[in-house]
């Protein structure tokens, strides 16, 4: 699974944000192998709209709002988990590049929206 992570990811992030996403993706496993703590159990994206884009030759950007969720679990080695389910309005905003017919994000930023986050 962790060795598959640069192949998935290869099809939306390209450049640096690529190593980053895929680095976070690796993390994230590794510290979810025997490990007590947090347990990450699902999220997605609830809703997404564009709101902005702007294309200028093989470059691109793009601002969206959405709502994302995410499942979290604290274990503390003891049953039950303790379970939440926080969901958050983000904005965000894409730069892309067009590589080979396709829009790739080499930068990304999400953000909290006002009056949302934890």
């Amino acid at each position: 699974m962790l060795d598959r992570a640069a192949l998935v990811f290869a099809q939306y992030y390209t450049g640096q944000q690529l190593t980053y996403e895929v680095g976070v993706y690796q993390g994230a496993i590794r510290g979810e192998q025997g490990a007590a703590g947090d347990r990450i159990l699902g999220g997605g994206v609830q809703r997404f709209a564009v709101t902005q884009i702007a294309i200028h030759g093989a470059t691109a950007t793009v601002t969206a709002q959405a709502i994302t969720w995410l499942e979290v679990a604290q274990d503390d080695g003891h049953d039950p988990l303790v379970v939440a389910s926080p969901h958050n309005a983000v904005s965000a905003d894409f730069s892309l590049i067009s590589s080979h017919g396709r829009w790739l994000i080499t930068a990304q930023t999400i953000r909290f929206a006002s009056g949302s986050g934890p």
